[in-house]
């Protein structure tokens, strides 16, 4: 199966490999090596590709096919034969500088246009300007233009929302699909009265995590200035 690719500049000019980015479901692909550790490429009606192939995990020589669904029955460590469980993410590229895993030319953004948009929009929201914050969350929508399979929910990527969609529940789930990834996730959860849920792989919690405990240490070196937090 051949993925067109390409070129990175500063390397040999050939094709490189980019993972898919977005959410990795199903049966995973990756580059083909020769013995020299070098990418496998065939060239295809005059096009260069890179060789793939479908991809197995480390151990028990199971096809590395993600799943969503998790079973945490047996803890919240999966067991080496249920490592497939479970959709990996890819958000932001990664292109390693001259084949190095541990190195790449792509900056993470800390603050980005659209975290700053789903914070207007819940700031609008919660001052009961729903028109503005409808406005937003649309900026937002509409510059997604994926085509979604049938199988995934349709065409659904790109479309506006009407004012009678965005309820608190939407905004928050609109809010999700823009920051994921992005460690904006515990905040908002907080905002929204929804940190203290149980969910797959936790129970439910105490409100007094919302506040991380102090440092033990700190406490020790500080005298009287720091009390450690309530229920800690």
């Amino acid at each position: 199966m051949p993925s067109t690719l390409d070129a990175v500049p500063g390397t040999d000019g050939l094709p490189w490999f980019h993972f898919n980015r977005g959410f990795q479901v199903g049966q995973q692909f990756g580059p083909t090596y020769d013995t020299s550790n070098k990418f496998v490429r065939e060239t295809i009606a005059g096009v260069t590709y890179i060789k793939v192939t479908a991809l197995e995990t480390d151990k028990n020589d199971h096809m590395l096919e993600f799943t969503p669904e998790l079973d945490f029955s047996s803890g919240t460590i999966l067991p080496q034969d249920k490592v497939h469980q479970g959709v990996r993410i890819f958000k932001f590229e990664f292109d390693p500088i001259n084949g190095s895993n541990g190195t790449s030319r792509v900056d993470i953004p800390i603050f980005r246009l659209g975290y700053m948009y789903t914070l207007r929009a819940e700031a609008y929201f919660r001052s009961g300007e729903t028109t503005n914050a409808l406005a937003d969350i649309n900026i937002i929508r509409t510059s997604r233009n994926r085509i979604q399979p049938a199988d995934e929910g349709g065409n659904i990527s790109g479309q506006a929302i009407s004012l009678s969609d965005l309820t608190e529940t939407r905004l928050y789930n609109e809010i999700s699909y823009e920051n994921y990834w992005e460690m904006k996730r515990r905040p908002q959860m907080i905002r929204f009265g929804t940190f203290e849920d149980a969910y797959a792989g936790k129970a439910q919690s105490e409100v007094y995590r919302r506040i991380y405990p102090i440092a033990q240490n700190v406490i020790d070196v500080s005298g009287d200035i720091f009390i450690q937090n309530k229920d800690y």
